[in-house]
Formats: structure tokens, sequence, C-alpha cells
């Protein structure tokens, strides 16, 4: 009786696998937090991203940002880029930032390319900056880890199109940790 349990748990587990590496995993596929030494598996439900207004910065160089927020529930509201409020437990929101230094061609978008973190906003190359993880609890909004990034953080975006961004997510502060893939597309607001 287990063997038959554990063949068909290992049967629907591949076949998860199959659909989301497919495409039929809705708009992201599954991230893992690992925060305060607790590991959390994550389904991606809302992956959008806004774009800010360029800013400029104290070596008379522009940056353009943008936001990007993964979240375990869907929502129909209109977003804007602090993505949707949480209003119930078990609610997750990942909040992610990368920016683009103006080039010879005054040109900021995004591209597939490896962005690592940086505190710096004069970075020469793209960048990942402030990254955030929320949670619900206690009756409202919580940040649950705010994460300042190591070296060993990056986002690598692996296809950029007019309306969808796809990539892998690799966000680490300490022993905290935030990994995997998502597909996200432009919040129209």
């Amino acid at each position: 009786m287990r063997s038959a349990k554990l063949k068909i748990g290992l049967a629907l587990f591949a076949c998860s696998i199959l659909l989301t590496a497919c495409g039929a995993g809705g708009p992201g596929a599954d991230i893992v937090l690992k925060i305060n030494k607790k590991e959390t598996p994550m389904t991606v439900k809302t992956a959008v991203y806004t774009k800010y207004d360029p800013v400029d910065l104290p070596s008379g160089k522009r940056t353009q940002g943008y936001s990007f927020i993964l979240s375990n529930f869907e929502t129909d509201k209109e977003l804007d880029k602090y993505g949707p409020d949480l209003t119930t437990a078990g609610q997750i929101k990942v909040q992610f930032a990368l920016n683009v230094l103006e080039g010879e061609t005054k040109e900021m978008k995004l591209k597939p390319e490896t962005y690592k973190y940086s505190a710096s906003m004069d970075a020469p190359e793209p960048k990942l900056g402030s990254f955030r993880v929320f949670t619900f609890a206690d009756g409202k909004e919580d940040i649950w880890a705010r994460m300042g990034g190591t070296k060993d953080s990056f986002v690598k975006l692996t296809s950029v199109t007019d309306d969808t961004v796809s990539g892998e997510i690799v966000l680490q502060d300490g022993d905290d940790s935030v990994k995997g893939k998502f597909t996200a597309k432009v919040n129209k607001k």
C-alpha cells in the first residue's frame, strides 16, 4: 500500500514538473524562500513588473529602474510598483528592483543578461537593487525579510519581449535566500 502511494506521489510530482516546464504552471514557476532557517515553497500566481521614471544620478548619468513583484496569490486589482496588498494569512510577496544605467545609445531597456547585486546606483553594469519579502501576519502586512544582498545575489533574465520577462532569481543575504524561476508580465499601469 505504501509503495503504491509513493509511486502515485512520484508520478504526480513528475507530471507537475512536466506541466510547469511546458508552461501550464501559470504565470511563473515555483520559488523557494529560506527565511529565518525555515524553507517555504511559493507557487507564483501574480508576476508583474513596472517601469519607474528615469533617475538622474550625481555622476550626470541616468538610470532606469524596474520593480518586479512575485506573489503567491492572484489579484484582479490594478497594481502599482509595490504590487498587491496582502490581506490573508499565508500570502507572500517578493519585490526586487533591476536598474539599467544609461549607455552610449541612451537606451535603458531590460535585456537577457545577468543583473548582479550592487549597492551603488552608479554601477556601470545592469544591476539588481533592493529586494524584500513580505508576508501577512497579526492582521497586517509585514516585511518578513529585507535583504541587503551579497555578491552572490543575481537575477538572470533569459527572455525579454515587449510585455513579458522570464528569468532566474537567486537572492542571498546571510542564511536567508529566495531562489527559483519566474515569468512576469509588464504592468500596464
